[in-house]
């Protein structure tokens, strides 16, 4: 966890008295009760949902939010307290895509920095591959999403700078080196 990020939270849950940050940004320290919290990154969700008529091509959306506005990404989003990792991109992928999911297996797991409204924080990105769609969704969020495609995954690189985070580029890469083999 950043130290910034460290540095939002004030009081101990515990006394209710001012925390210190320890130098190494790994918890904080209440001056009062002695008591050590420690922070965990916040857990988000990405999919590859991939077609079903050619396995190479991938469905990616174009945000309507920042950070990223206007780039392409994964669909998904953060993980609900007591959420588990299938819950959450079931209900993400229904909220923003309006079509249901079943995941088939996770594929990695990452920290990246997000900034969320001023805050750079320490989000676990966890990256996740679905059973392929047969159709593109036609009902999308607008307020989350500008629009959707699919993408062939063999021409991603030319697309590098368009996605709004490096780790969704990075999890397509190695979903389409697995592909491969």
């Amino acid at each position: 966890m950043a130290i910034s990020e460290l540095k939002a939270i004030k009081f101990c849950q515990y006394c209710g008295y001012a925390y210190e940050v320890n130098m190494q940004g790994e918890f904080l320290l209440c001056k009062n009760c002695k008591k050590r919290f420690y922070p965990v990154s916040t857990p988000a969700v990405g999919v590859i949902i991939p077609s079903e008529d050619a396995p190479n091509r991938i469905l990616l959306t174009t945000r309507n939010i920042d950070p990223g506005k206007g780039f392409l990404d994964l669909p998904g989003g953060f993980i609900n307290y007591a959420e588990t990792v299938e819950a959450a991109a079931q209900r993400e992928i229904k909220e923003e895509l309006n079509i249901e999911i079943k995941l088939k297996e996770i594929i990695r797991s990452n920290i990246q920095t997000y900034n969320h409204q001023g805050i750079d924080m320490q989000i676990l990105d966890i990256l996740a591959l679905s059973y392929p769609i047969n159709a593109l969704p036609t009902k999308i969020d607008k307020k989350e999403l500008i629009k959707v495609d699919f993408y062939n995954i063999n021409d991603i690189e030319s697309i590098k700078d368009k996605f709004a985070f490096n780790t969704e580029y990075e999890t397509i890469l190695k979903y389409r080196k697995f592909l491969r083999h």
